[in-house]
């Protein structure tokens, strides 16, 4: 699972274990964000990308994941401050894409299309590659006013959103 967000801390005692191994990347994945950091290390100072790599698939000491034996790709396109651009988005969706990620996941959106990202997801889909999105933050609904890439209709993506006791 291609983790593409703001990095992941490949050495949190719950997803060291898990995370993907490629000789060629010793981090266990790369980063887009080179103005924080070297592009061979996609170490999260953030915090975001760790914390969903935990829900995806965290070994279990402290708290398990959904699936706790995934192997878990860290592809930082986010910076520390959670900005990101459709270009380093982009690549790092090719570059699961490339890497043999059989699911990607994107914690991100926004309120505008945009034609890079789409492409990296129509190829990501012609590589039979599962791509779960988010759906937003702002309790609003998608349908009246989309957020992307959750509104691009792709047969590969998955668009997840929650609701709190009150159905809303």
């Amino acid at each position: 699972v291609a983790v593409v967000d703001t990095g992941v801390n490949y050495n949190q005692q719950d997803l060291a274990s898990n995370m993907w191994i490629n000789p060629a990347y010793p981090n266990h994945g790369y980063n887009f964000v080179t103005s924080e950091g070297t592009a061979n290390d996609p170490m999260d100072y953030n915090g975001h990308g760790t914390h969903v790599a935990g829900i995806i698939g965290a070994a279990g000491t402290v708290t398990p994941g959904v699936c706790w034996k995934a192997s878990i790709m860290a592809v930082r396109v986010i910076d520390s401050t959670g900005q990101g651009s459709s270009s380093t988005i982009a690549q790092g969706i090719d570059f699961a894409v490339a890497n043999g990620a059989k699911v990607i996941n994107l914690s991100l959106g926004g309120p505008t299309s945009d034609t890079l990202i789409y492409t990296a997801l129509t190829n990501a889909q012609a590589s039979d590659v599962v791509v779960v999105v988010a759906a937003g933050n702002s309790s609003s609904n998608n349908d009246t006013t989309p957020t992307y890439p959750c509104s691009y209709h792709l047969a590969n993506m998955v668009c997840v959103a929650a609701l709190d006791q009150s159905y809303s």
